[in-house]
């Protein structure tokens, strides 16, 4: 069940993701044009594409890990208070390992997949002062 909702999780962080990714891309689209006519690296369009899908990622990944581990430990802790649950009081157990995993892959994913989906082939745009 935990590797369903994490698959789910991530998949979502990365939506997320390369929506705000896209958008940014082409808000930067004639910087990146003007970029390529000064005769910038084709890599550099590719780079700049992880750098900020990582940059996005990273920070949402730390703040829904947290999230998510507290709206557990709150979830728990209302159950176990309501009575609800014959078995005794509840505690809460965070498995470590495999969230810190799924918060460390958000963000690699996310920069890998910058990385292989950005072109890094841009057509050279007329730029008229502005």
């Amino acid at each position: 069940m935990f590797l369903v909702l994490g698959a789910l999780a991530v998949l979502v962080a990365l939506a997320g993701t390369f929506i705000a990714v896209g958008l940014a891309a082409a808000d930067a689209r004639p910087d990146l044009g003007t970029l390529a006519a000064v005769g910038a690296d084709p890599s550099v369009r590719r780079r700049i594409g992880a750098g900020q899908a990582g940059a996005i990622a990273a920070p949402g990944a730390l703040v829904g890990g947290a999230a998510g581990i507290l709206a557990g430990a709150v979830l728990v802790r209302l159950g176990s208070m309501s009575g609800n649950y014959s078995f005794g009081s509840l505690h809460v157990v965070v498995p470590a390992g495999r969230t810190l995993a799924l918060v460390a892959a958000v963000p690699l994913l996310a920069v890998a997949l910058g990385w292989l989906t950005v072109r890094s082939r841009l057509d050279v745009v007329r730029r008229l002062g502005e």
